[in-house]
């Protein structure tokens, strides 16, 4: 990046950043791929069988449900919960803040 940055145009940063944002999805999925390949190699190497999983596993959570029963979960991501208790969390807090109810986001 040889330009000066300040001297661009928000629309030019814009453009930047999403190029900048490509490239290291590129070399993300590469690291990844080359990772990949190394452990097949080792797996082979010992014998052992290996599956990947493309997805993160959800895994429960070892406090038990909150007494009242409710559970509330963002809309946009399934994976984030609040159980009512404690601290709300930001994805609620901004979404309340936004005007909305919060049955609106009860699990059920």
């Amino acid at each position: 990046m040889s330009d000066d940055i300040h001297t661009l145009s928000n629309e030019e940063i814009k453009e930047k950043i999403a190029s900048l944002q490509q490239l290291i999805a590129e070399r993300t999925e590469q690291e990844i791929r080359k990772a990949k390949d190394e452990i097949l190699r080792i797996a082979r190497e010992h014998n052992l069988r290996v599956v990947f999983q493309d997805a993160p596993v959800a895994r429960k959570s070892s406090r038990a449900a909150s007494a009242s029963g409710k559970s509330y979960v963002n809309p946009q991501n399934a994976t984030e919960t609040w159980s009512g208790r404690g601290k709300r969390p930001g994805w609620l807090k901004g979404l309340l803040d936004q005007g909305r109810n919060l049955d609106e986001f009860l699990a059920h």
